[in-house]
């Protein structure tokens, strides 16, 4: 099914790309492709983002990774 309507998915998903949020009338429109009659989004350099830090946490490299040292017997 959704191969079938592949240019409606990929429709849907550059809306939601750029506007984060639809509502059902918005979500229609962009699958016909048509203009949902919001203005454009603000830039991302608009300074909405934070200048540093992420939200995604860090981690420590995986354990296959790090120098294993072998057990005394």
């Amino acid at each position: 099914m959704l191969t079938e309507h592949l240019d409606e998915l990929h429709r849907l998903a550059g809306a939601l790309l750029e506007y984060e949020t639809l509502n059902g009338e918005e979500s229609k429109r962009v699958i016909k492709g048509e203009d949902i009659g919001r203005e454009d989004p603000l830039p991302r350099s608009a300074g909405l983002l934070p200048v540093a830090g992420s939200s995604i946490p860090s981690t420590r490299a995986p354990a296959a990774s790090r120098e294993v040292r072998p057990r005394k017997a």
